[in-house]
């Protein structure tokens, strides 16, 4: 019990210390890139945590351009379904993994808290749900 009461004051300041670089983050967030993390907390389900890792790890979003852009964003972030075939046999598999796992962990946590958020991401995914689309 005693060298717990010494850990005390060191736990405090690790605290402290942590809490300085969540504002050193938040500031370097909004300063390097301000209306992109406006424009991306808007989304129910991101937040600034969440919204720097998508932008860090997208970066200019124009590169992902024409009208399949969606599909270039979701094949970056290695959700794009895996397809395989066998002669006559066609089946869509996983999702392939291929990109960053820290985006994907980013991206799927938010679509977690988007759905508990009252709105159309809600209604999609209790429709879903309905449907028995999701195990």
């Amino acid at each position: 019990m005693y060298e717990l009461k010494l850990l005390i004051p060191r736990i405090v300041q690790l605290q402290d210390q942590v809490a300085e670089v969540k504002i050193k983050i938040h500031d370097y967030v909004f300063d390097g890139f301000p209306t992109e993390i406006e424009k991306i907390s808007e989304i129910p389900g991101v937040g600034i945590t969440a919204g720097a890792a998508i932008i860090g790890f997208l970066g200019d979003v124009h590169r992902f351009v024409g009208n399949r852009a969606s599909r270039k964003v979701t094949a970056f972030a290695g959700l794009a379904v895996m397809q395989y075939s066998s002669g006559q046999k066609e089946r869509m598999g996983k999702i392939s993994k291929a990109g960053p796992s820290l985006l994907r962990f980013h991206l799927g946590w938010s679509a977690l808290q988007a759905v508990k958020t009252k709105g159309p991401l809600q209604d999609f995914f209790e429709g879903l749900v309905k449907r028995g689309v999701l195990k």
